[in-house]
């Protein structure tokens, strides 16, 4: 019996001896020990689902903040993908081929050199998700929470490059796993102040239907013109509010309670002059008293800024009407108490914001007035400096901030000598009306009687819509939402602090591939592609259920000889399998990477033969690790192994 122990870094290696192995005719070969570690790339995906052109514009989620309930449609959702991928190029037909993996481990970052230097990375689907709520929600921000893990690393190599929609990447691989999905909504009522307001006039050719005036008119487009000349100051006769009898399009002026503002320019031309602009808090059943006129004086307005001209000095202060004295008794207040603020006549430009509490301010349901001041040279509320602030707590949300404007002046022309110019408006949104409110969020039957407060939020995926297309219902079932039960897709957590909520839960059973003993990047994505794609031909489905070691090409002296007939034979090189190492059960159900780890020493000999029929030298060993596809039967290459691998081979005559 003859043994030898070969070493190598590779699955397949050649060792050369000094003194050759005679091996006897007939012999047989065996394994005594091994020892080797083969690397595994884990990757876990969820494809999304298959879509036909009809399917793109259905509902794919919904999401409920804050009584809030906004649908994300699948082709809001790719739109989301595509603002976000900077890396990748897919249409929203082929987004929806069923062909589309989100990666949910083995993350890549992708680095152009430059310059400038880049560092990229492709969006995961709760960066996507996230996005398009954020793009659809008014006065939230949405970002990705997700649960991750550190995962076992695998042996790629440095410097590894894949090349996507044209552009050559060096990649490197993260060493983290995604878990948990989730997802946080913050309160952002800067957004919705950042949009362009409104201009507050009315359709041409239309009757007036979003101002009631007295003594007031709108002059021409946002310009609001105070034509009465009265008794003073004391007794304001003129006035202007923007509401008016609520019609089939609820035409009325509102300001947006989360982020929205009304902004203005005063205009005294005749003075002694007095202007007034504030708030009034109204509802859809509130209605304006103008039988017997002037019913609106500066005690009525909640919040506002009261100008005043003299002598061609003009002056403003806040007027607080939502402040109280000391027993309790309501009580108008002017910051400052004297005239000591100018404004430019001709020039600056007030806003009324509003926005509700946050953090220190104050607590949930109370609401914050800021009065700021801009000028016309440097237009947009981003420029204006806020000059007071207030709190007060509206009972909802729908309660509305109506603009009023109260004029009193005694002295110059009767038309056009006090003017409010360039009205414009955020107006109150749907969003903000819905907010805070108990509502039920599906049409009866669909998911029963289902009623969320302002206290949570809930994301629930649209199963019944198609509820033929399995591939939707498969998604959700990776994404691990999609319980069949009645209400069980509905998630929602109360996992919430002042005007912040959060929510999370476990993935589903994803897809899984698995590349055995890679050590590039290229054997496991495709390279010269639009976006990133798997290498199916180098994956399995499946961990090998066991490993063949290989003595290849024994390459040994021919024995030719003469017979009868003059026949000639000669041996062929010998191309044999000599053992199977089962792999370890416990590996079989990995869904994160993996060294499989074998450590073989065996009890009971089993020898293969060698059938040489003569005696010849071995001085070379060649050896190859391997294993064919439990599935398909099919064989694998592995590229790479962890370390060294070290065979003891036995040899015996049969």
């Amino acid at each position: 019996m003859d043994s030898i122990q070969v070493t190598g870094n590779k699955p397949s290696f050649n060792n050369y001896l000094t003194d050759p192995i005679i091996l006897e005719s007939n012999s047989k070969v065996t394994i005594n020990k091994t020892s080797f570690s083969i690397p595994v790339w884990t990757q876990n995906f969820i494809k999304m689902p298959s879509l036909d052109v009809a399917e793109h514009d259905i509902t794919m989620c919904n999401i409920i903040v804050s009584g809030v309930n906004e649908p994300i449609t699948w082709r809001e959702f790719h739109t989301a993908w595509d603002a976000l991928n900077s890396i990748e190029d897919r249409g929203l037909a082929t987004f929806y081929n069923g062909t589309y993996n989100f990666y949910m481990n083995n993350l890549l970052s992708f680095f152009i050199p430059g310059p400038p230097a880049e560092i990229k990375t492709i969006p995961t689907f709760t960066e996507t998700l996230c996005k398009a709520l954020s793009t659809k929600f008014l006065f939230y921000e949405f970002s990705s929470s997700d649960i991750i893990s550190n995962k076992t690393d695998v042996s790629i190599i440095g410097g590894d490059t894949i090349t996507i929609n044209t552009v050559e990447y060096t990649v490197t691989q993260m060493n983290t796993r995604i878990t948990n999905l989730g997802f946080t909504c913050e309160y952002a009522p800067e957004k919705n102040t950042q949009q362009a307001p409104t201009q507050m006039d009315n359709p041409a050719g239309a009757a007036n239907n979003k101002w009631s005036f007295v003594n007031s008119r709108l002059l021409n487009d946002e310009n609001i013109d105070f034509n009465y000349t009265g008794t003073g100051s004391a007794t304001p006769e003129a006035f202007a509010i923007a509401t008016g009898p609520t019609d089939a399009a609820n035409s009325q002026w509102a300001i947006d309670p989360n982020g929205g503002y009304w902004t203005f320019r005063p205009n005294t031309g005749n003075d002694p002059c007095d202007i007034t602009c504030g708030i009034l808090f109204m509802n859809d059943e509130t209605k304006i008293n103008l039988t017997n006129p002037p019913v609106i004086v500066e005690t009525d307005i909640r919040m506002g800024i009261h100008f005043h001209d003299t002598a061609g000095t003009e002056t403003y202060r806040a007027v607080d009407g939502i402040q109280y004295d000391g027993d309790g008794d309501e009580a108008l207040k002017y910051y400052p108490t004297s005239d000591i603020f100018e404004y430019d006549n001709d020039l600056d430009v007030f806003y009324i914001l509003i926005r509700r509490a946050t953090s220190y301010e104050s607590s949930s349901g109370k609401y914050i007035f800021k009065l700021l001041q801009g000028d016309l040279n440097r237009p947009g509320i981003t420029n204006a400096k806020t000059f007071y602030q207030s709190s007060f707590n509206l009972p909802s949300p729908s309660i509305k901030c109506v603009p009023a404007i109260i004029c009193s002046q005694t002295g110059g022309s009767a038309a056009g000598g006090a003017r409010v110019d360039d009205n414009y408006i955020i107006p109150v949104s749907q969003q903000s009306l819905d907010m805070g409110q108990f509502y039920e969020t599906a049409t009866p039957g669909q998911f029963g009687s289902n009623y969320f407060s302002d206290k949570n939020i809930t994301f629930y995926p649209a199963l019944e819509i198609p509820n033929d297309n399995n591939t939707i219902m498969e998604f959700w079932n990776q994404i691990g939402t999609a319980q069949t039960e009645v209400n069980g897709n509905q998630k929602t957590s109360y996992e919430s602090t002042e005007l912040s909520s959060s929510i999370s839960w476990p993935l589903g059973a994803m897809d899984t591939k698995y590349f055995i003993g890679v050590d590039e990047t290229k054997q496991i994505f495709l390279n010269n592609r639009n976006h990133l794609e798997l290498n199916n031909a180098n994956s399995s489905a499946t961990i090998p259920r066991q490993v063949e070691i290989s003595l290849m090409n024994l390459s040994h002296t021919p024995h030719a000889g003469s017979h009868v007939g003059e026949v000639i034979f000669t041996e062929q090189d010998i191309n044999k399998v000599v053992s199977y190492i089962n792999t370890d059960p416990s590996y079989f159900d990995t869904t994160n990477n993996v060294y499989l780890e074998y450590v073989y020493e065996s009890f009971n000999l089993v020898y293969r033969k060698l059938n040489n029929v003569s005696k010849f030298p071995l001085n070379n060993f060649q050896v190859k690790i391997g294993y064919k596809d439990f599935l398909t039967n099919s064989e694998r290459v592995i590229q790479s192994l962890r370390g060294i691998c070290k065979i003891e081979f036995l040899f015996d005559k049969n």
